[in-house]
């Protein structure tokens, strides 16, 4: 899915699940990839569904918080991802469901 930041641009969200006993927990990755090979990964563990939904918005929030500022001084902006599957028209929130 698509995650786009204000501040970094574009990037890709991928979410995670991991069984736990009767239980899936839910976490993801969003990552923002930027020209000269600079990477920025925000990883949000799995965690129960319902915590990691009382706690998307400051997540979010933090997410779109977050610059990247090269040596030279100059503030980074991520490229758009070149993947078929991710279209604008989805969004984070969509990859929080199970499929």
């Amino acid at each position: 899915m698509l995650f786009d930041s204000p501040s970094l641009g574009p990037g890709v969200l991928v979410p995670r699940y991991d069984d736990v006993g009767d239980s899936t927990a839910v976490g993801f990755d969003v990552v923002f990839a930027c020209e000269d090979d600079a990477l920025v990964l925000v990883s949000v563990e799995p965690t129960l569904a319902d915590l990691l939904g009382l706690a998307s918005p400051s997540i979010q929030s933090f997410i779109g918080s977050l610059e990247l500022t090269g040596p030279d001084g100059r503030v980074r902006r991520a490229l758009p991802p070149a993947l078929l599957e991710a279209q604008p028209e989805n969004t984070w929130i969509d990859s929080l469901s199970r499929p």
